[in-house]
């Protein structure tokens, strides 16, 4: 009996072995690559496999006829393929489509430096703007270490890739800060008016900046407030430079919290110990105070609200030129107010609202007097180069700005943006002379209409189209402005980009009193650029084009007469290197930019390379932190060829035909964080110039006396101290950032 049902099991086991179907095949991707690991399954049963580390694979199934194989692999997606198992055997070849994902994909970098994102490598966070050594904290300071960025040191402002001042925006949550730095002061450049610590990404873009701004032929800077803190905190600092107090006080559900910092700035004590060569007559003195309050909506939304007010006066004395014995004098008083409201809310089913408005206000009150030894206004010397230097001038600027921003997720990770801005400017002044009283008023009302999207062809190709519609009341002009980036993955952190837009900006609204219309100044961007960027190491190469096209020209009689008959180019390249891994604690950047840049603009009588523009430039920040004692040393190089400057001995064929000497200068700070009783603290030693190398902005030359040549007499633009220093305790209480302070450095 036993025997028996050993020959029919042996039946049933030979009957079954005959009706299977073996099937077999290999697993790739559509670059004809291996795909080991994945998984291989006939639908709705428990017959499959997995492919070995050739891509092979290979099963055996009772099922028979039609079946649908479902092949699935992390990464890809998932595929269903019809099969027919009508015969014995099946050899089949199985490709997967890569999966489009956030973790995978190219970046569209459309010519940014990200300093938010990790996954797309920071390149400059809060703290290293506070402690690259010579920056003292200051934004604009910092990126001038970046390639693209020129150092002038005469002139407050962004320089990007041969471009003016006027040329770079700043913006803060969305909306443009219109006086970001403070006021001009003849020869002496201005910091920038706002902490490094209110911001939690710095985006750096030196040109093919995204469709969704505008208003700038040559880059933006973006810059992104803080949500709501962690904790709350007081916080304390003390310099021989100003002092400062500030609070932020956290809900205890961590839905809403307010804050706010008053700062007094007084140089009174810093020039007693560290004498200017210009005559301070009246010390600047500051005055600053800023508030905030953000909450968080009910469906994850952020509302936030940010103050910012301050007032301030100077004054400055510098050797007449043009009568041996008087003094020109300038004195400054001024007023400025900043506040934005942002709100951004998710919407469900992949959509999401940016919404912001802002109110900027300046007013500036100069007078500019000629003075004799005892500091005394001199009265008409009918000289007229003399007499025209003494004036005021009253000057206010009121900016209001609206802006909405839709953004629409959609297929994985492709993303639709668009929206609409509105700003609306008034510019007023009184400006009096001997030559009369001559008051003005600009207003414009630019409103802009964008759309842009992010188009991910593959994980390895990517597409950023976009457009932007402006319009200028003053200039009854409209403009149209396409953009767009094109970004290749060659591998896990490396990728080749290329962007094109048109970049459309309004003259100067001080050139528009009173004038026949004019149009847009316009300028074309081409860019290359590659970038390897993981968490220790960003490498960054750049080759630019940038084509100008109907700048601003101008008369150098009174009035003043414009056209857009102007124009220009700038191209260059660019490196960018950062390891923070080779050296222990140890952090270190090197950037350097080549540019060649002409001009014919303005009252230019000639087609040249413009004096706020260096050939060749470089940075090298080096960063060390010992973790156990809390304790950093900072080093900075930063150098420049020489620029043109203006010789009025020359004729009009030579005009800008000299250079300054070559800038260069080093700079040194220390930085130590302990714990003082409950607080944090932070103490700040810094030295620039440390080795007091000369350093030559240009030339301020006489319109009447001469030597014994018979040349213009001329003095140096030089910086205020040839080496300066800061020192500041900084104090914090409610939050203890040991550790982030020690992940920031490491």
């Amino acid at each position: 009996m036993k025997a028996i049902l050993i020959f029919i099991a042996g039946l049933m086991l030979a009957s079954l072995l005959k009706g299977q179907v073996l099937v077999k095949g290999t697993v790739k991707d559509q670059k004809g690559r291996i795909l080991a690991g994945a998984n291989i399954i006939i639908k709705d049963s428990y017959d499959g496999t997995l492919s070995d580390s050739t891509g092979a694979f290979s099963f055996k199934t009772t099922e028979k006829g039609k079946v649908i194989l479902v092949v699935s692999n992390i990464g890809y997606k998932t595929l269903e393929q019809g099969l027919d198992l009508g015969i014995d055997t099946l050899a089949i070849a199985l490709y997967l489509k890569e999966e489009i994902n956030e973790l995978k994909a190219v970046i569209i970098t459309a010519g940014s430096y990200e300093a938010s994102d990790k996954k797309k490598g920071t390149v400059l966070k809060a703290l290293d703007i506070a402690t690259t050594a010579g920056a003292n904290a200051d934004i604009s300071a910092t990126i001038q270490t970046l390639p693209g960025a020129q150092k002038v040191g005469e002139q407050e402002g962004l320089f990007i890739r041969g471009g003016s001042a006027e040329e770079a925006k700043i913006i803060i949550d969305g909306t443009v800060v219109n006086n970001f730095f403070y006021s001009s002061v003849p020869g002496i450049a201005q910091r920038g008016r706002f902490s490094p610590f209110l911001f939690n990404g710095t985006v750096f873009s030196s040109g093919g900046y995204s469709a969704l701004y505008g208003q700038a032929l040559s880059s933006v800077l973006n810059l992104e407030s803080l949500d709501i803190p962690e904790k709350s905190e007081l916080q304390l600092g003390l310099s021989p430079l100003f002092a400062s107090l500030g609070l932020q006080q956290v809900a205890a559900n961590k839905k809403s919290s307010y804050g706010f910092s008053y700062n007094w700035t007084n140089l009174t004590v810093y020039q007693k110990l560290v004498p200017q060569a210009p005559d301070f007559f009246k010390v600047p003195d500051f005055h600053t105070a800023d508030a905030n309050y953000r909450f968080k909506t009910k469906k994850n939304g952020v509302f936030k609200i940010y103050a910012y007010y301050n007032s301030g006066s100077l004054g400055v004395r510098n050797p007449s030129l043009d009568s041996l014995g008087l003094w020109n004098a300038f004195q400054l008083n001024n007023q400025n107010l900043f506040t934005n409201l942002s709100f951004r809310q998710f919407l469900g089913n992949g959509w999401k609202l940016n919404l912001a408005g802002s109110i900027s206000y300046n007013r500036d009150q100069i007078v500019s007097q000629v003075q004799n030894q005892q500091y005394q206004s001199v009265p008409k010397t009918q000289i007229p180069v003399i007499d025209q230097a003494s004036f005021t001038n009253y000057a206010t600027q009121w900016m209001f700005q609206l802006r909405a921003v839709a953004e629409k997720r959609f297929g994985s990770i492709n993303t639709l943006r668009f929206g609409a801005e509105l700003w609306n400017n008034q510019d007023s002044a009184r400006f009096q002379s001997v030559l009369g009283l001559y008051p003005s008023l600009v207003k414009d009302r630019y409103t802009a209409g964008f759309a842009e999207a992010d188009l991910y062809i593959t994980n390895e190709l990517a597409f950023r189209p976009g457009l932007r519609i402006e319009h200028s009341s003053l200039l009854n002009k409209v403009n149209i402005a396409p953009r767009a980036a094109l970004s290749y993955k060659l591998s896990k952190n490396s990728q080749l980009s290329a962007d094109y837009g048109i970049f459309y900006q309004t003259p100067e609204r001080r050139y528009l009193i009173n004038q026949s219309a004019v149009d847009f100044l316009r300028a074309d961007h081409y860019i290359l650029t590659y970038q390897h960027i993981s968490s220790s190491y960003t490498f960054r190469a750049q080759a630019f084009y940038k084509d100008y096209v109907s700048l601003l020209k101008t008369s150098s009689g009174f009035p003043v007469v414009v056209n857009n008959n102007g124009y220009g180019y700038a191209k260059g390249i660019e490196l960018f290197w950062r390891d923070r891994k080779t050296f222990k604690n140890f952090d270190y950047w090197i950037s350097y930019s080549y540019l060649d840049t002409k001009r014919d603009y303005n009252n230019y009588p000639a087609f040249v390379q413009p004096g706020f523009a260096a050939t060749h430039s470089g940075s090298v920040v080096l960063k060390k932190f010992w973790v156990k004692n809390m304790f950093g040393v900072n080093w900075s190089y930063n150098w420049s060829t020489g620029r043109p400057y203006y010789n009025p001995n020359r004729s009009a064929k030579e005009f800008l035909s000299d250079k300054t000497i070559a800038y260069s200068t080093n700079n040194f700070s220390l930085n130590w964080l302990p714990k003082i009783g409950k607080a944090n603290a932070v103490v700040v030693l810094g030295i620039n110039n440390v080795f007091n190398e000369r350093q030559i902005f240009g030339y301020n030359y006489s319109s009447r006396v001469r030597d014994a040549d018979g040349l213009l007499i001329r003095s140096e633009i030089n910086p205020p101290a040839s080496r300066s220093f800061f020192l500041g305790v900084f104090l914090s209480w409610g939050v203890d950032r040991t550790q982030q302070n020690i992940n920031s450095n490491l």
